[in-house]
């Protein structure tokens, strides 16, 4: 699902409008009371047709997906693609991992077989390491 636009004007009609999903919603008349339309706006967001699932069941993959959306709309081609193939090496490796789930550690390692060049997803290429060890590592790494 891809986040809503902001409200827009529209003079043929001397309304607000905004796309909401895949269809214009009127949300004030008049050019006049674009401050109507935004708490309109904000009120149709807040109904919950557009809510995230639940915690319990939101997934590593859903929320980036979600960012990506925001993403496309709002950022250069080039800081999109970058976004999408950045994600999509984590999500490989972490997406099924429920948002609730995910710890700090497993960032870590993600990062660290980025850095040593390694492919992170597995079954192909090589594997990560373990995490350093040390005093407290395993505490800063959400173990």
């Amino acid at each position: 699902m891809r986040i809503p636009a902001k409200p827009w004007y529209r003079a043929s009609k001397d309304a607000w409008y905004v796309e909401y999903n895949g269809r214009q919603v009127r949300l004030a008349k008049g050019r006049d009371n674009e401050k109507a339309a935004q708490q309109a706006f904000y009120r149709l967001m807040a109904s919950g047709s557009g809510k995230l699932p639940e915690a319990d069941t939101l997934r590593v993959a859903t929320v980036c997906d979600l960012f990506l959306d925001y993403s496309e709309k709002h950022h250069v081609p080039d800081t999109f693609a970058w976004y999408k193939q950045y994600l999509q090496d984590f999500c490989d490796l972490y997406g099924t991992l429920l948002v609730q789930d995910l710890k700090p550690l497993h960032a870590s390692r993600w990062r660290q077989g980025r850095e040593r060049g390694l492919q992170t997803t597995p079954g192909r290429g090589r594997s990560l390491h373990s995490a350093p060890r040390g005093h407290g590592a395993s505490r800063h790494r959400g173990l």
